[in-house]
């Protein structure tokens, strides 16, 4: 049981991790105000990264991918300690 807990908690910090990732890197591409452009794509790609990162968070076992992961996490909570929703646009 533990070591399935374990293998969860990874998926889900792993999904997180490539979710900011993937809102990152639609933020990049679409310039302006409007995020993503209006594109259809913006959420199926949200929520493909966060089953594939939870799908290779279960399944890895390397401890280098382990430590990058956490590495992430943390990443995220020092850049982003309110979240990216923290705030509206500026005025």
């Amino acid at each position: 049981m533990r070591h399935t807990f374990g293998r969860a908690v990874y998926g889900l910090v792993t999904g997180f991790g490539l979710v900011i990732l993937c809102w990152v890197g639609w933020g990049l591409a679409t310039p302006g105000d409007l995020f993503g452009n209006g594109s259809p794509w913006v959420m199926p790609s949200l929520v493909a990264s966060a089953l594939a990162g939870f799908v290779l968070g279960c399944t890895q076992k390397a401890k280098g991918f382990r430590i990058a992961v956490v590495a992430l996490a943390v990443a995220a909570g020092v850049f982003a300690p309110h979240g990216w929703w923290g705030h509206g646009p500026p005025r």
